[in-house]
C-alpha cells in the first residue's frame, strides 16, 4: 500500500522525512568486463533435430572466497528462412562452478527468419578461493514439427552474442530467486514473487535487474515446472488470443530503524510486450538505477522487486522458477 506524506508513521520527523525523501534515476549502467568470449567453442549452429545441448561460450577466471562478479550472457538466437518448422525452441543457460548461487536461464520461440534477443544476468559469489569456469549453453526444440527435412530445423547464435564476466562487484551485490510457487494469472491480475532486500550506503548509485518467465496459455505445453508437481497450470484455460504482459521494476527505501519505509515505492523500470500463440513463453528483463537518498529519516535498507501483471488477453503462468531480481554497483 502507497504511504501517504501527512500519515503519521512515528514521529512527525519521519512524517517530514517521507515527504521530503527523493530519488535520482540515472540510467542503467554495469560494472566493467574483466573477461568476456564471443568466439564459439565449436560452432553457432543450434540443431533441433538432436535436441543436444551445445557449449557455445565459456570464461575461466580466478576467484577469491567471497568475491562477487556480474555475469551476462547475451545471445541473438536467428532462425533461418529455410527451416521447414514455422517456429523452433530457443533454451539458452548459463551456469558457473565454484559459486554459492545457481546461473540463470530463458526459454523462448523464434519464428522462421526472425531473430529473439537473450539476455541472461546473475550475480556470482565465488564458494571458495580458486578457478571458477562459467558456460553458456544452448539448447533447440520442435514445439510443432513439420515436414520430414528435419535437419533443416536450426537457429543460429549470431554476431554481437557474448559470454562476460565484470570485475568484482561490491559486497552488497547479488542475486535473489523466488521461493515461491508458480500461479495462473488472469487479465487484470499481477503478481510479485520475490522480493530482494540489501543494505546499502546513502547517496549510492545503485542497478537493478528482473528476470521473470511467463507463458502464455495459448496451449497446454510449456505451462508446468518444477513447482507445480508436473500439473499443467493452461489446463482448462486455453485461449489462442495470446497475453499482454507488464514487468515492472520497484525500489523502495526504508526509514532509519528499519521499521517502514521513508518514501513510497519508485518504478525504475518497466516492460510491456505481447506474448502471441507462436512466442508462447516471453522472457523479460528490464533494468533500472537509481541513487539511495540522504534525506533525513532515510535509512540504508532497501527492498527492490519486479512486478508481472497480465494487462489484457490469455491466462498466463507466471513462472516463480525463472523470478529474478539482481542488485549491482554500476
Amino acid at each position: 500500500m502507497r504511504r501517504r506524506g501527512w500519515v503519521r508513521i512515528g514521529s512527525l520527523l519521519a512524517v517530514v522525512a517521507l515527504a521530503a525523501a527523493t530519488w535520482t534515476l540515472p540510467a542503467a549502467a554495469w560494472p566493467a568486463d574483466a573477461y568476456s568470449d564471443s568466439a564459439a567453442q565449436t560452432t553457432r549452429t543450434v540443431r533441433a533435430d538432436t535436441g543436444e545441448s551445445l557449449l557455445v561460450f565459456t570464461v575461466s577466471f580466478a576467484s577469491v572466497v567471497g568475491q562477487r562478479r556480474l555475469v551476462s550472457g547475451e545471445v541473438n538466437a536467428h532462425q533461418p528462412t529455410t527451416t521447414t518448422d514455422e517456429l523452433l525452441m530457443a533454451v539458452v543457460s548459463v551456469a558457473c562452478t565454484n559459486g554459492t548461487a545457481g546461473g540463470y536461464g530463458g526459454v523462448e520461440n523464434t519464428l522462421r527468419g526472425g531473430t529473439t534477443q537473450f539476455r541472461l544476468q546473475f550475480v556470482h559469489v565465488a564458494a571458495a578461493t580458486g578457478s571458477t569456469t562459467c558456460n553458456l549453453v544452448a539448447k533447440a526444440g520442435r514445439p510443432r514439427p513439420v515436414g520430414t527435412d528435419a535437419a533443416s530445423n536450426v537457429w543460429y547464435v549470431e554476431s554481437g552474442s557474448a559470454l562476460r564476466v565484470s570485475v568484482p562487484t561490491t559486497d552488497w551485490s547479488e542475486s535473489e530467486k523466488s521461493e515461491a510457487v508458480s500461479l495462473l494469472r488472469t487479465a487484470g491480475q499481477y503478481w510479485t514473487p520475490v522480493v530482494g532486500k540489501q543494505s546499502v550506503a546513502r547517496g549510492t548509485a545503485v542497478a537493478v535487474i528482473a528476470q521473470q518467465k511467463v507463458t502464455s496459455c495459448t496451449t497446454v505445453g510449456g505451462s508446468s515446472d518444477g513447482t507445480t508437481g508436473d500439473v499443467d497450470l493452461c489446463a482448462g484455460h486455453v485461449d489462442t488470443t495470446g497475453s499482454r504482459v507488464r514487468l515492472d521494476v520497484f525500489a523502495r527505501q526504508r526509514n532509519v530503524d528499519d521499521t517502514g519505509y521513508c518514501m513510497p515505492a519508485v518504478k525504475i523500470g518497466t516492460q510491456s510486450r505481447l506474448i502471441d500463440r507462436n512466442v508462447h513463453h516471453g522472457q523479460f528483463h528490464v533494468t533500472g538505477a537509481f541513487t539511495t537518498s540522504t534525506a533525513v529519516g532515510c535509512g540504508t535498507v532497501v527492498h527492490y522487486y519486479g512486478t508481472t501483471t497480465i494487462e489484457s488477453g490469455s491466462d498466463a503462468v507466471v513462472h516463480a522458477p525463472s523470478a529474478q531480481v539482481t542488485i549491482v554497483n554500476p
